[in-house]
């Protein structure tokens, strides 16, 4: 019976309570339901950032030390510019959580330990985004008219010649060094810490464990940029500027961490000028990206927003064939 209060929020967990709420308004249709994910994601993202504690603590018995704060604010630049985000991120998050909880209590680890608070703080933030995504992948409004449109524009702009493969290429190259960062972060945790991070800072379960969680965040960008060639034209460009803004906290989480906190060694120079000259890379495929939004501009007004390449199918007579595509102009 006693074990029922572990997933009992307390006083101290009124953050996971605010957050679980945004997660659980953003899934019912209602005036504000895309508001509230918009302020589910900030709301984390600034609390990880500016204020880690708050969600952090209640979850272990112990005190925190500069390592721990500095890992979880990684977090919240992720969360500050997931609209993107699908429920692969989340069912990683909630099962890292759990079994990193069950390693530390299990071994009784040196360091921190988790709190009888543990469990019912991961599942008011991890298991309930979890199931929020799921539920609107099941719900989602999907039609083949939506998806023909698009499939017809990005053809269109393919044999008018207002597009390249360079965006292509250069987002295929993010997803490779994001999935290769994600799976390191993931499989090596302790390695990656240790050669990194001064000795004076000696690394236990807890700092391999939002080493993991910081992982599961890089794992988003990795699977999308795969496929962010075949969103719009609009939509590459929101994307890619969610990925700036990222990188761009992250470079100033290790500038951070490096000339204030000083928990780097000096073998941190190299991934912490690497992730600087990665905000280049980043800003090459938008400068790309927003040169084609401005040829689709142009096109239209000199061509009318009308001038454009549809798909219809039609049912041919017997012993012609299935179904054709026609393509027209209207």
């Amino acid at each position: 019976m006693w074990r029922i209060l572990w997933f009992l929020p307390v006083a101290s967990q009124i953050p996971h309570v605010l957050l679980c709420g945004l997660l659980l308004a953003s899934a019912v249709p209602f005036r504000f339901q895309r508001l509230s994910g918009f302020l589910f994601h900030t709301v984390a993202g600034v609390v990880s950032l500016l204020a880690p504690f708050l969600i952090y603590s209640p979850a272990v018995i112990g005190t925190f030390d500069s390592v721990h704060f500095f890992l979880q604010r990684f977090l919240g630049a992720f969360h500050l510019a997931i609209n993107f985000a699908k429920a692969i991120a989340a069912a990683f998050m909630l099962i890292t959580q759990l079994l990193g909880a069950y390693q530390v209590y299990e071994t009784k680890a040196r360091g921190l330990l988790i709190s009888p608070n543990f469990l019912s703080c991961a599942l008011l933030v991890d298991g309930a985004w979890f199931a929020v995504e799921v539920y609107r992948l099941i719900h989602q409004k999907y039609t083949v008219a939506d998806e023909i449109d698009i499939m017809c524009k990005r053809t269109q702009r393919w044999v008018e010649g207002r597009t390249s493969r360079d965006a292509q290429v250069v987002l295929w190259v993010d997803a490779a060094a994001m999935l290769t960062y994600a799976f390191f972060n993931f499989a090596y945790p302790e390695p990656i810490l240790k050669a990194s991070i001064r000795r004076e800072y000696p690394i236990n379960d807890m700092h391999m464990l939002f080493s993991r969680q910081f992982a599961c965040h890089a794992l988003v960008p990795a699977l999308i940029s795969f496929v962010a060639s075949h969103f719009t034209v609009k939509h590459q460009k929101s994307y890619i500027m969610q990925r700036i803004l990222t990188q761009s906290l992250v470079f100033l989480l290790h500038c951070y961490g490096h000339f204030i906190l000083g928990v780097y060694n000096a073998a941190h120079l190299g991934p912490f000028l690497v992730s600087g000259f990665y905000i280049a890379l980043l800003v090459s495929i938008y400068v790309r990206v927003h040169h084609e939004e401005m040829a689709d501009i142009a096109f239209d007004e000199a061509n009318g927003p009308n001038q454009q390449t549809s798909f219809t199918t039609k049912k041919e007579p017997p012993g012609a064939g299935s179904n054709s595509c026609n393509v027209f102009h209207c």
